[in-house]
């Protein structure tokens, strides 16, 4: 089962993430949700974003919706994000970035763009490690993980705005 990521350790991102969302209401796109363990901490700072979580294992999803009753989530692969037919004042994404080749990374960014309102901000969730360790391995029923799991600790948390891309 994955790690969930420890929050306290990475909060001064998450905080600047929800300071620099400056509408209220805002529509927040969370890809790779997990359990909602960040959702959870985003909602404690600003109760009034409305979160769409996605991942690609069903148990994240229902562990997410369990931890989080004011979030909407869905099972979806973060490759068909293109798909929802809504643009966010901020989408955060977890760490899914590793288990994505580099040209279906590039394609992620770039369709994130597309559903992002004009100031909105992106944040990415990275692990720091060679591109060779990365890759998707099955395990056991919880869905699909980067190779390098056991690396979330050092989780990067870089924030963009739209004008960077």
């Amino acid at each position: 089962m994955r790690r969930s990521i420890k929050v306290d350790l990475y909060t001064d991102s998450f905080d600047q993430f929800c300071h620099l969302i400056g509408e209220q209401d805002a529509h927040i796109l969370e890809l790779a949700c997990d359990p909602g363990t960040i959702t959870r901490y985003l909602l404690s700072q600003r109760p009034d974003f409305q979160i769409l979580g996605i991942d690609l294992a069903p148990k994240m999803i229902a562990l997410a919706e369990q931890n989080n009753h004011n979030a909407h989530f869905i099972v979806m692969d973060a490759e068909d994000i293109l798909s929802i037919g809504q643009t966010f004042d901020g989408i955060r994404c977890g760490i899914c970035l590793p288990s994505l080749s580099r040209e279906k990374a590039l394609k992620l960014i770039v369709d994130r763009s597309k559903l992002l309102e004009e100031g909105g901000i992106l944040t990415f969730s990275m692990m720091e490690d060679a591109y060779e360790k990365s890759g998707m391995q099955r395990e056991g029923s919880c869905g699909f993980l980067p190779e390098n799991a056991q690396k979330i600790d050092n989780c990067l948390e870089i924030i963009l705005s739209k004008f960077l891309l």
